[in-house]
């Protein structure tokens, strides 16, 4: 233990140190309500292949995690300060902008072909080294994020109503209208599938539940055939779900429910589940490699950087800040879980003909108690939400 806390001290006052000297923010001169810089997404920096965008500097910054400070290298490469990987031209390719990535330095510049070598050109293009006259570009509208589900093909297992509560109706953008399974068609898993068209990255996702699941799971999929899961939980006992996906790429996500919410999850005491609205997240805007002459032509200053140097910065603070989220996750799963138990115990007094099913679904809760998302992700808003609805079934059960 003493020697890993050894290696933990080193390692953040040799960050701090790199951080003290020629460490930088690379701020992007578009246009937009806050401050932008190219930062790794989802805080990746230990990750070869992690993409950088453009991410707002001051939540970047509140991370703790040095996804945005950088450090130039002799050679003119641009190193992250904490990992010391370089960022590069993913493959030198070009292809539809190709992709801007954490490389190892010394596999990135081994090909001697300039897709990690990087100029700041005096009108504040930032340029690669490689032939062809490419600077690094940002594809897209604006700043922002749009929501991929908009219009994508969605299907569902199980619908009450084709018409009026379709599976179109979870990713209309209308949050009057929902898509509702079958009345009583419980007893097996209900899945919501959408297809993007196309493989997209995702930031975030929020349900907004008519009908909420209690138990129930979200997973991606970048080649539509195998799918990997973001969240799940057992213990469900909010009528709205938001969780960071990390910067994933998916071409479909789907919602697997499998256990209705037992006192919102029936109508005229039928079983069912209802999504109102199914959003996921993606920024709008893409770090490219473009042509300097065609990038120039933004109207937004998409094109242009500045080097905003740091004069310190710790990175030790976030890391034991999250250290501490698994023990966070394990105390809102047993919290959800104690809620969930009070709305069953709420559900038999409001209706005891359901004392049966009542039994069932508690007997399954206490045996798989857990709720999770993506790993080491903090979701503020999240936990607001459970610590209300726990203290409403509190008042509720003292009544």
């Amino acid at each position: 233990m003493a020697r890993l806390f050894a290696w933990l001290v080193l390692a953040c006052v040799s960050a701090r140190g790199a951080a003290a000297g020629s460490a930088f923010m690379i701020v992007s001169g578009v246009s937009s309500p806050f401050e932008m810089c190219l930062a790794v997404d989802g805080g990746n920096v230990d990750t070869a292949g992690a993409e950088v965008s453009l991410t707002s500097c001051s939540s970047a910054v509140s991370a703790g995690d040095g996804r945005e400070v950088f450090t130039m290298q002799p050679n003119g490469q641009i190193a992250n300060a904490v990992s010391k990987l370089c960022l590069a031209l993913a493959d030198n390719d070009v292809t539809d902008g190709g992709r801007l990535a954490l490389t190892g330095c010394d596999l990135a510049s081994k090909p001697g072909d300039g897709r990690s070598v990087f100029e700041l050109a005096a009108n504040g293009q930032l340029k690669f080294a490689r032939d062809g006259d490419y600077c690094v570009g940002q594809r897209g509208p604006a700043v922002g994020f749009v929501d991929a589900a908009i219009g994508s093909a969605v299907s569902a297992t199980s619908s009450a109503n084709n018409a009026a509560h379709g599976a179109r109706a979870a990713v209309d953008g209308d949050k009057r209208t929902y898509w509702a399974s079958k009345p009583g068609d419980v007893g097996a898993p209900v899945e919501l599938v959408i297809d993007f068209g196309s493989a997209v990255k995702l930031e975030r996702l929020d349900v907004d539940w008519e009908f909420p699941a209690k138990s129930f799971s979200i997973a991606l999929s970048e080649d539509g055939l195998s799918f990997q899961e973001v969240f799940a939980t057992d213990v469900n006992v909010l009528n709205s779900t938001s969780a960071s996906v990390g910067s994933r790429y998916a071409r479909k996500a789907k919602v697997v429910m499998t256990e209705p919410h037992p006192l919102f999850g029936r109508s005229h005491g039928r079983w069912l589940y209802g999504i109102s609205s199914l959003r996921f997240e993606s920024k709008s805007l893409r770090a490219v490699a473009e042509k300097c002459s065609l990038a120039a032509q933004s109207a937004d200053a998409r094109d242009k950087y500045f080097l905003n140097y740091v004069a310190d910065a710790e990175f030790c603070a976030a890391k034991a800040v999250a250290s501490e989220l698994p023990a966070l996750g394990a105390a809102e799963a047993s919290l959800a879980a104690a809620v969930s138990e009070l709305e069953i115990g709420a559900s038999r007094v409001n209706d005891c003909s359901s004392g049966s099913r009542a039994s069932a679904l508690a007997a399954r809760g206490s045996a798989e108690k857990r709720g999770r998302a993506a790993a080491g992700r903090f979701n503020a808003r999240q936990t607001d939400l459970l610590l209300a609805a726990a203290r409403k079934q509190i008042l509720l059960a003292r009544r």
